[in-house]
């Protein structure tokens, strides 16, 4: 999310951004996103008038017409979901494993390094930070992979590292300085 050079092709952030106030695509106002969000978080009248309440229900937003439309197109999309594990899930996680590959490497850091290290470690929540933000990586995936613990734990580290950035912040610029 924040270094544009982790980011998938289909990741978007200007309508968050514009949101928060017109912000660009720049360091700088990255830093004026995250402040956003810590305030927006701790201002409840502003959650209700952005209608919090509302957003985590349903699968979609949109009239019932635009929600059987988008079902109707993307039916193929449930299968995997029906009958378990796939073969799309399967590849999922090899191209998780890579990428997390590529960041320990441009780290320094080996499997070893994520038996040893404490489940908080700044360079673990910097990774977890990446993955989310980059990739289709879940809590309970990086848990596992990266030795975290439970996914609420990682869900804490990685939301906190998002808001106050300066103990991930130089993990990031080295994983920014490799080729990942």
């Amino acid at each position: 999310m924040l270094a544009r050079k982790f980011r998938e092709g289909w990741y978007w952030p200007n309508a968050a951004l514009d949101h928060a106030g017109g912000l660009a695509d720049t360091a700088g106002d990255w830093e004026k996103y995250l402040q956003y969000l810590a305030w927006l978080a701790g201002n409840t009248s502003e959650q209700r008038k952005l209608r919090f309440d509302r957003m985590s229900r349903g699968w979609v937003l949109g009239t019932t017409e635009f929600r059987e439309q988008l079902a109707k197109e993307h039916q193929h999309a449930a299968a995997p979901l029906e009958g378990g594990h796939s073969d799309a899930d399967e590849a999922r996680t090899e191209l998780l494993a890579r990428r997390l590959g590529r960041l320990l490497r441009a780290l320094g850091k080996t499997e070893a390094d994520i038996a040893r290290d404490r489940k908080s470690a700044p360079w673990k929540i910097a990774v977890a930070v990446v993955m989310k933000t980059s990739s289709a990586a879940t809590n309970r995936w990086l848990g596992d992979a990266l030795r975290m613990g439970n996914p609420f734990r990682v869900s804490r580290l990685v939301s906190a590292a998002q808001i106050e950035p300066k103990a991930i912040t130089p993990f990031l610029h080295k994983m920014a300085k490799g080729k990942t």
